[in-house]
């Protein structure tokens, strides 16, 4: 434990020249802004949704943003990120011959993943709540409609997050072991468009061990993909920790 925390420090100080932490804030803030942009621009639905119904729309609306459409590619520039510290300079082979434990490196970047992800999640949290207030103001409750559920829009973020786990890891994975950028860059970009492409409906079942989608039909509570998400992750961290650290140089 205290090798991952001075591997945590040491990738916390490299990261501080990168864009990682304001891109963390950045991309779950673009969710609040599309939700404005949408519905100003077409001020009817603002009188026909109500207050009520604002719960039910952000997490059918901006949480399938998030999901399907901007989580996909926010992780894959921020392992990229991660990764690119050290594969610009070439600082592997340095890595590798300090005192610290190869596997407790792997897992300091690994974390840092799993932070911004959880990072941007907060503040997603926090962008739909003031975008809520802004769209909705004080409108009364239509009858036949339940007011907002703040915890049930933070329980589908909640599980957004966990079912990212698998995606994570695996674009750890492929950015820590492969030092061309480009590479990790194209399957997130090629795994976030295909997601959008797919069926989505209940019944195509094979579509919910896709990584993309993983985080997209957990929100909905789904217990499958939650599940996949989160023991894929653990899985892919093992098997990339394993195939990263038995190289000498990457």
């Amino acid at each position: 434990m205290t090798a991952v925390i001075q591997a945590l420090g040491s990738e916390a100080v490299k990261l501080r020249r990168t864009a990682f932490l304001p891109v963390a804030i950045i991309f779950p803030s673009l969710v609040g802004t599309i939700q404005v942009l949408l519905l100003l621009t077409q001020p009817q639905r603002i009188g026909f949704l109500g207050y009520g119904r604002f719960a039910y729309y952000m997490r059918q609306s901006a949480l399938s943003t998030w999901a399907l459409l901007l989580l996909g590619m926010f992780i894959t520039i921020e392992v990229v990120l991660l990764a690119g510290v050290d594969h610009e300079g070439e600082h592997w082979k340095y890595l590798f011959a300090r005192a610290t434990p190869r596997w407790a490196i792997y897992t300091a970047k690994l974390l840092l993943g799993i932070g911004a992800v959880a990072l941007a999640s907060i503040v997603l949290a926090v962008v739909l709540y003031l975008t809520s207030h802004f769209l909705a103001g004080s409108r009364p409750v239509p009858t036949g409609y339940p007011p907002i559920l703040w915890t049930d829009l933070a329980q589908g973020i909640l599980r957004i997050f966990l079912a990212s786990w698998s995606l994570i890891a695996l674009q750890t994975w492929l950015s820590l072991r492969l030092a061309n950028p480009i590479i990790p860059a194209s399957v997130g970009l090629i795994g976030t468009a295909a997601g959008m492409l797919l069926p989505l409906d209940p019944g195509r079942l094979w579509v919910r061990f896709d990584p993309w989608l993983m985080p997209f039909f957990a929100r909905d509570n789904e217990l499958v993909p939650l599940a996949l998400g989160i023991g894929g992750g653990l899985l892919l961290a093992a098997l990339g920790c394993m195939d990263v650290t038995r190289k000498d140089v990457l």
